[in-house]
């Protein structure tokens, strides 16, 4: 334990600013994870979002609420009168704000204003550290700082999106201030560091912190089939082009013109949900397939439970969008579920091929096809790859791994603290 770690009996509770863009999201666990397992472990945590998902229950924010998570909002898009108002503000209390407005790129003027809530809420918390989710927003923060700013040491956690997309959008310079400050940033795969590294990131400032998953809430659960018995397979994942929901469609489609009994269920809302169903239809899938919506995280756990085998097709979009770790298939291998994958991004990284899942090329609706059909022909392979995939997120993908990793980048922050406000 370092110095910024929580004392353990002492009392001593250190002060930790969590940053991300919604909190809490459905679709981010990950940050949810994270906040969680810092308030379990006697860290005072604040999070600071611009607004609470609209897909939360209330029940599941009260339970953030009892853990001890602390949440302030800086609130979501305002209207153009309010944006005028809060853009006077931010002129007058912070002077340097003018420069970014008269040139805003690469960010937006809107983006600028808005992270001068996020500042003023964090110099009001006075925190020990400030970690952030999303290299995008700390580049912003980054990029106000200035002389008088008090020191707070800074580690920014990147997911893929800031690193692979955002700067085909917005240039390869954008990035250049945050890698030239002393923030330290962690990646949850050596793909996404390799990213960073070429946009200009100082490899002593980067550390590979693989985001974990909780396998007290993902139990393990052994399975058996009956060969010939119908396939259970569970997709979780946004309803995005990310992801390629469609092409493990075709791929059930194909099973079943082969006659091998197969049932989808995809759990995840977005904005293909339309086209997808119009999909399932033209495809007379819809005994097979089947869109389940957003679920609760202990609705996923017995949807994985009832599963044979987890599978999620995914590509690198047009705008460069790749998935950069993938936890939920850390998550599906904790509770004995064999994976099934597609070979892009960092994905390599969160299974182990032909001993816990089984990779296959992007878009190959026969390769996918095939790989799921093993596991039905060959039953026994679940079990097996599924006890080797519990092996593995107990000691790669835990949660105390994670912290581990992440509480010897607080301790690396602390000696190079970094300018906030």
């Amino acid at each position: 334990m370092g110095k910024l770690a929580a004392a353990s009996g002492s009392g001593e509770r250190r002060r930790i600013s969590v940053l991300t863009h919604i909190f809490p999201s459905r679709s981010e666990t990950f940050v949810r994870n994270h906040v969680l397992g810092l308030a379990q472990r006697n860290y005072s945590v604040t999070v600071i979002s611009r607004q609470c998902g609209s897909d939360m229950r209330p029940e599941e924010i009260a339970g953030l609420d009892r853990a001890g998570v602390h949440r302030l909002y800086t609130g979501g898009r305002s209207s153009r009168l309010g944006f005028l108002k809060k853009s006077a503000v931010a002129l007058f209390r912070k002077p340097s704000v003018h420069e970014k407005m008269l040139n805003p790129a690469p960010w937006s003027r809107r983006q600028w204003v808005g992270v001068q809530d996020t500042i003023r809420l964090v110099n009001s918390l006075a925190p020990d550290l400030v970690h952030v989710h999303f290299g995008t927003i700390a580049a912003r923060l980054v990029a106000l700082i200035n002389d008088a700013g008090r020191q707070v040491p800074m580690v920014v956690t990147w997911h893929g999106y800031d690193a692979n997309a955002v700067p085909k959008k917005r240039g390869s310079g954008v990035y250049k201030q945050l890698f030239d400050s002393n923030a330290q940033h962690t990646v949850g795969s050596e793909f996404v560091g390799s990213v960073l590294l070429a946009l200009g990131a100082k490899p002593e400032n980067l550390s590979v912190v693989p985001m974990g998953v909780d396998p007290a809430f993902f139990t393990y659960r052994s399975r058996k089939m009956i060969q010939g018995a119908a396939l259970r397979v569970l997709s979780v994942g946004r309803l995005d082009d990310t992801k390629d929901h469609g092409t493990l469609i075709e791929a059930i489609g194909l099973l079943k013109s082969q006659g091998i009994p197969v049932e989808l269920r995809i759990i995840g809302e977005g904005s293909l949900r339309s086209r997808l169903t119009k999909q399932i239809a033209s495809a007379s899938l819809e005994a097979q397939v089947h869109l389940l919506g957003a679920r609760t995280s202990a609705e996923i756990v017995q949807e994985m439970h009832d599963a044979h085998v987890f599978a999620l097709a995914g590509r690198i979009t047009e705008g460069g969008k790749v998935e950069s770790q993938g936890v939920v298939f850390a998550e599906a291998q904790a509770t004995g579920l064999p994976v099934v994958a597609c070979d892009v991004g960092g994905v390599s990284g969160s299974l182990v091929h032909g001993e816990t899942g089984l990779l296959c090329p992007a878009g190959d609706v026969p390769a996918i096809a095939a790989a799921i059909a093993g596991f039905w022909k060959n039953p026994g392979l679940i079990d097996e790859f599924g006890r080797r995939g519990r092996q593995l997120v107990e000691t790669r993908f835990s949660l105390d791994a994670m912290f581990a990793g992440f509480e010897r980048v607080y301790d690396r922050a602390a000696r190079v603290p970094s300018r906030i406000g």
